[in-house]
């Protein structure tokens, strides 16, 4: 059973984060409108604020949102990808209306993609 609150979206988009005064660039693994799992070497520990900067296919807006890293995944033999997770906190609706649009559309071209495919 899925836990997640939001639905997600596979997209491997450019992300740039500032993280303890330095800068990080990375590639989503997903995103949603809750937030955004980030490819990465670059770990930090749960709990920690981050600044994320990114640009959606389709969208001219640079997102430039607060983050709080919830869960890590360092590298292992499992084929894990190693990264973070972060969920957004004081986003502004109408940016969070742009995200959850940009993830419902994607997820029904999928849907309509894979119908046609079969």
């Amino acid at each position: 059973m899925d836990r997640r609150k939001h639905k997600r979206k596979t997209a491997s988009i450019e992300v740039e984060y500032i993280a303890d005064g330095s800068f990080f660039t990375g590639f989503s693994k997903d995103i949603s409108t809750g937030g955004i799992f980030i490819i990465t070497s670059n770990i930090f520990k749960p709990g920690e604020k981050i600044f994320v900067d990114f640009y959606l296919p389709g969208v001219k807006h640079k997102f430039k949102l607060n983050g709080k890293v919830v869960k890590i995944v360092e590298f292992s033999n499992d084929g894990s990808v190693p990264g973070m997770e972060v969920e957004f906190f004081d986003m502004r609706e109408d940016i969070k209306d742009i995200l959850e649009s940009f993830v419902i559309l994607e997820l029904d071209a999928e849907k309509d993609k894979d119908a046609t495919d079969k």
